[in-house]
């Protein structure tokens, strides 16, 4: 019979808090009708209650206490388990009968995630009243979306026995419904396991679509296009290269490109805000495309590939007038403006490969390219959740007071637009300012000992620095969360650190990730017991620049002496007339024997 720890632990907690929600706030209206949900448009969660209480139960909020955490990012919920998992529930204030919740599943109950597996889970009570949680045992993927369905690839279980079935045993989601007789469902939501951290985009709950990914914004509407490139106005809408022979104009209808004599090109530099692998790939799945009238606009992405090699991406195949988009269900094929990885220039690739060939790269900017002898006008851009409208909004004409006049008819036909006379030609993108490098100085090393750690962190005492709450046990794997409070521009999302321990610096294996602003530092119990009890300090140092870094205080509780180790050095300890005459004969006052209880 299969076992499930983490989920067991955490049922115990849900079912508890939400029996004592029931009890204490009155039985919630159920609803016997259809369950079909008023579709009102995409939900966006932009909060979610830290604390499961009375006042947060029927909205987002954590379900599980301990050391997990969450986090929203732009690319959706990313669950941060400590060492007892974590979930994110909504409960249910008009709760569904067993007709109301089946013609829900009729409609569609499904749960987006990418990276590690994250389990979907539905809070019932039985036809007893009983509270149980029904949980994913085996067949949930990752990166896509999993499909809640009576008869599927998923099997579940409930997390208490239920009617005969017993805690943890695998079943399809029909027989564990026709077993709760007739139940309720009062709370849905999703849940990880320690060592597993996805990110939860999307869930459909009928028609509800609830996002976790950030809203789209704004359109931003560009009234300024730059005629020069210089450091002052790369990180803007800007004329990317060949000012003295192409030229632009925005108009009511947009950005007209006007090519000379090699081509035109018009950019917005983020070298500020460059984006690495990751981030750039969260921008392709929120979407790129861009939409042109009058001739054929070409997209670009200037790139550092492995981060210091200027090249642009730009595509061979494929585009059209219209709408295009970049990726492989629209305009895939791609080309370097300049031999890359044994790839040459202009050779066509797919977009996956030419990334992938481009290695550890960086995003440094984006836009749009005319040829000789196309004139396109472009409307939009859509970068990831942003939206550049170069077109101006139409605004309603008032009617004429008197009839317009009629516009004569030209007196000589318009002479027709000579075809070029030599083949189009592309641009040789331009390159990232020069006034802000890349750092080419050898990373600071980190010191071997607290000798010189103030002046590393910056700060005069150590004393000075933030205590992590929560006490490290010997013999205890720990997790700790830091909270990094370093410029996005040195460490961005996705960044990854080092970690030491000091006084004298003690190695935490691995690296640890960025993640919402956030740290989470996993120690080994090996680690721990070499620490020794008391106050130490946990430095880490971003990867690639130890000199970028941030510290906190952690302690280190002492070990637990037992009984037999008490005995071992000749003290009986269940004899305290002999510690009373040990203390009157050394005068020591008063001894305090600290002994920490376990849960």
């Amino acid at each position: 019979m299969p076992t499930h720890p983490t989920s067991r632990r955490r049922a115990a907690r849900f079912g508890a808090a939400a029996v004592a929600l029931m009890l204490a706030g009155g039985a919630s209206l159920v609803a016997s009708v259809s369950a079909a949900t008023a579709d009102a448009g995409p939900v966006y969660v932009t909060s979610i209650a830290p604390d499961e209480n009375a006042d947060t139960y029927t909205s987002w909020h954590r379900g599980s206490g301990g050391d997990s955490t969450y986090s929203l990012t732009v690319n959706g919920l990313k669950l941060l388990p400590g060492v007892q998992g974590t979930q994110i529930i909504n409960g249910l204030s008009t709760r569904l009968d067993k007709a109301a919740f089946e013609s829900l599943l009729a409609e569609g109950i499904s749960w987006t995630s990418e990276g590690d597996q994250a389990n979907f889970q539905i809070a019932i009570l039985d036809g007893d009243g009983r509270f149980a949680t029904i949980v994913p045992m085996a067949g949930v993927a990752e990166d896509t979306t999993n499909t809640v369905a009576l008869d599927g690839d998923i099997q579940w279980a409930f997390t208490k026995n239920i009617s005969g079935v017993p805690q943890w045993e695998n079943h399809d989601l029909s027989y564990l419904l026709d077993k709760a007789r007739t139940y309720t469902v009062i709370a849905y939501g999703v849940q990880a396991n320690p060592g597993e951290f996805p990110t939860v985009s999307e869930i459909d709950w009928g028609t509800q679509e609830t996002h976790f990914d950030a809203a789209p914004t704004a359109p931003v509407q560009v009234s300024t296009v730059e005629g020069t490139e210089s450091d002052s106005t790369y990180d803007t809408w800007h004329l990317g290269s060949n000012p003295a022979t192409s030229s632009f104009a925005l108009t009511d209808a947009g950005l007209q490109l006007k090519p000379g004599t090699a081509g035109t090109q018009v950019i917005k530099g983020i070298y500020a805000d460059k984006l690495d692998a990751s981030q750039f790939e969260a921008v392709l799945d929120r979407g790129i495309s861009w939409t042109a009238t009058g001739g054929i606009a070409n997209f670009q992405i200037a790139i550092l590939a492995d981060g210091k090699t200027f090249a642009t991406i730009v595509p061979m195949a494929g585009v059209a007038e219209g709408t295009n988009v970049v990726g492989p269900a629209g305009v895939d094929t791609w080309a370097f403006s300049k031999p890359i990885a044994g790839i040459p220039a202009w050779e066509g690739h797919t977009l996956a490969e030419i990334l992938a060939a481009a290695g550890d790269y960086k995003v440094i900017a984006f836009g749009v390219q005319a040829n000789v002898g196309d004139t396109p006008t472009v409307t939009s851009i859509t970068w990831g959740p942003q939206v550049y409208r170069f077109d101006t909004p139409a605004t309603s004409t008032p009617e004429p007071t008197t009839p317009p006049t009629s516009t004569p008819e030209p007196t000589t036909p318009p002479t027709s637009t000579p075809e070029p006379t030599t083949p189009p030609t592309r641009p040789e993108p331009t390159t990232p300012p020069t006034s802000t490098p890349d750092p080419t100085d050898a990373p600071t090393d980190v010191p071997a000992t607290s000798d010189g750690l103030e002046d590393f962190l910056g700060v005069d005492s150590l004393d000075d620095l933030k205590s992590v709450d929560a006490p490290l046990s010997p013999g205890e794997d720990a997790t700790v969360i830091v909270d990094v409070d370093i410029d996005k521009k040195k460490a961005p999302e996705g960044s990854e650190f080092d970690a030491g321990i000091y006084s004298t610096r003690t190695e935490v294996p691995g690296t640890f990730t960025l993640e919402g602003g956030r740290v989470t530092v996993h120690i080994p119990a090996a680690v721990v017991d070499s620490l020794g009890a008391g106050t130490h300090t946990l430095v880490l140092s971003l990867s690639s620049d130890p000199s970028v870094n941030t510290a906190v205080r952690i302690e280190v509780q002492a070990a637990e002496i037992t009984s037999a180790q008490l005995a071992s050095t000749g003290v009986n300890p269940v004899v305290p007339g002999v510690i009373g005459a040990l203390l009157m004969i050394l005068g020591a006052g008063a001894l305090v024997m600290r002994r920490r209880v376990r849960a």
